[in-house]
């Protein structure tokens, strides 16, 4: 029986990844091929994270030998190197998997010979999106790369009877993902709206974004539920009117992908895996990062125009029922595991 090792971070730690991995567990493949979860990275203390790692190598090493394929979830390189080492040690098939997009222009500095080892050792590279898959050839020059986008989550039901005048953002709330120029943004919206709110679900930065609220004096109409619980998110999802992505950079994020799956009509930059398939006015409306105005104009043409929201709802469950399906993603996932075992 064929036995693949996949070697992500803890199915307790919040984010993407761990949101695909509990994807796969639903697809045919977690069982064809006897998937194991190696969790290698968890969302506390710096000790307990050593620790965590540590303990996690150790498992692998005792795992390995019975592998057939090591498939290596990367959001970053330098703690899935010594996992990617040994599996090439030993001879193993390999996938590593990028989470995120790497810039056109970044300097990788000491990352760069860590990619490359992990790139050009690989059986196959799977990437998020034909933008980053343009960007890891144009840094590493390979021909291995697949594109297999991530999944929308499916809902039983989700369609709250009463829809609440909020703005939803639901990402960690550091500098790079806007949540700051949200804040700022809304507070224009504000002066003609002064009944919506904003809802900013995550952790991170919460002390600073109320610290900038009360400075705008809008605190009263925004909510910090810090991060959320599976319940809770589903509550605010199908709640909110509007979904805000103000992001700098992305490989291709989750928090889409599940705003389009609860059918909310999105607000977010053309960045990332992003630029495969936003349509402006048709699937999102889009804006410059950084703009604030274009986001104020974007919300509120969203809040006045009603055919327009509806039509952006309608495109975007239609994308996350059909290009964005856990089904094809699985069926894609199971297909790069059988192209190993013929070899």
């Amino acid at each position: 029986m064929y036995k693949v090792l996949i070697v992500a971070t803890s199915h307790k730690t919040r984010g993407g990844i761990t949101a695909v991995i509990n994807s796969y567990k639903k697809g045919k493949q977690w069982h064809d091929f006897n998937c194991e979860w190696i969790e290698t990275h968890i969302d506390r203390s710096a000790l307990e994270k050593i620790f965590y790692f540590l303990r996690s190598f150790i498992i692998y090493l005792f795992k390995i030998w019975s592998a057939d394929i090591v498939h290596i979830h990367l959001p970053e390189v330098y703690r899935k190197y010594p996992y990617m080492l040994v599996a090439k040690l030993l001879r193993k098939k390999t996938i590593v998997h990028l989470h995120i997009t790497l810039g056109e222009n970044e300097n990788l500095g000491f990352r760069y010979p860590l990619y490359k080892y992990c790139f050009e050792n690989a059986d196959v590279v799977v990437v998020l999106s034909k933008e980053s898959k343009r960007i890891v050839e144009k840094h590493f020059h390979l021909d291995n790369i697949k594109v297999i986008y991530n999944c929308s989550p499916k809902h039983d039901c989700f369609l709250s009877k009463t829809k609440q005048n909020a703005v939803l953002y639901a990402s960690t709330l550091i500098p790079a993902k806007g949540y700051i120029d949200l804040i700022k943004a809304f507070s224009i919206v504000l002066k003609k709206y002064p009944d919506w709110k904003l809802w900013l679900a995550g952790n991170g930065e919460v002390e600073k974004a109320k610290t900038l609220s009360k400075e705008l004096g809008i605190i009263d109409n925004c909510c910090f539920p810090g991060w959320i619980s599976a319940k809770e998110k589903e509550k605010m999802f199908s709640s909110a009117s509007i979904f805000a992505h103000p992001s700098y950079n992305e490989g291709f994020p989750m928090a889409v992908l599940e705003a389009w799956s609860y059918s909310l009509p999105v607000v977010c930059t053309k960045v990332g895996g992003l630029k495969d398939v936003l349509e402006n006015e048709k699937n999102a409306l889009t804006f410059s990062p950084g703009n604030i105005q274009e986001l104020s104009q974007s919300l509120e043409r969203l809040i006045n125009d009603k055919p327009l929201s509806n039509k952006i709802s309608n495109n975007s469950l239609l994308l996350s029922e059909n290009m964005f399906s856990e089904e094809r993603m699985n069926k894609e996932i199971y297909s790069v595991y059988s192209s190993l075992k013929v070899k």
